[in-house]
């Protein structure tokens, strides 16, 4: 059995880079099933899914925030990479 229920996590996006980047966008969330989505202050918005790229957590524990670098080389997107976050 896959361990992705336990490998939860948070990415903030802002509205301005999705309407930047959309394609980008799409590259990130590729693996990402996306269980919920917030609206935590004027432009931003905190998707909460399950990755492979993300840690798994014990249950009842808070889903940590992931930071997401972007690697383009002529405008192409060639690495994505996840890095959690301090808390």
């Amino acid at each position: 059995m896959s361990d992705l229920l336990g490998r939860k996590g948070i990415i903030k996006v802002s509205l301005e880079l999705i309407k930047q980047n959309p394609e980008g966008i799409i590259e990130v969330f590729k693996d990402i099933l996306v269980t919920d989505v917030k609206f935590e202050y004027p432009g931003i918005l905190h998707y909460k899914g399950l990755s492979k790229h993300f840690d798994f957590i014990q249950k009842g524990e808070q889903p940590p925030f992931y930071d997401v670098k972007i690697t383009n080389i002529d405008g192409i997107i060639n690495k994505i990479e996840f890095e959690r976050l301090k808390e």
